[in-house]
Parts: structure tokens; C-alpha cells; sequence
């Protein structure tokens, strides 16, 4: 159900703070509002896009539905 489950984000320095509270490893969230752009050269998993955050991006937590390591 959960085939290819991660992807490469990147969020802009000055916007770390923001949003390094709000995610954790291992569970599952819903985002609104962020741009996909195609990967470069560089990236922490395969594949050939990236997710982009904005200032406009929100993220929340969906309880009870975990990914297993």
C-alpha cells in the first residue's frame, strides 16, 4: 500500500525552525501547499523529484496510520 513512500524535501534555511518541530521519521503526514520540482543531481533517496516547502506549507499529522521501519 505504501510502495515508494519517501522522497527528497527541501526547505530553505531561514525556514527550518518552522517546520523541524512539525515532522518526524516514521509517521505519516498531510502537506498543502508545497511545490514538486524535478530532482538534481544530489538527493538522500532515489527518484526524479523533489518536494519543495514554502512559507505557505502546512503540515499535519495523521494519527493512528504509521510506516514501519
Amino acid at each position: 500500500m505504501f510502495q515508494g513512500t519517501m522522497i527528497h524535501a527541501k526547505v530553505m534555511k531561514h525556514m527550518v525552525n518552522n517546520f523541524r518541530p512539525l515532522i518526524q521519521e516514521g509517521l505519516v503526514y498531510m502537506m498543502e501547499n508545497f511545490k514538486v520540482t524535478p530532482a538534481m543531481n544530489f538527493n538522500t533517496v532515489e527518484g526524479d523529484k523533489i518536494i519543495n516547502f514554502l512559507h505557505t506549507t502546512k503540515i499535519q499529522e495523521i494519527k493512528d496510520l504509521k510506516i514501519s521501519e
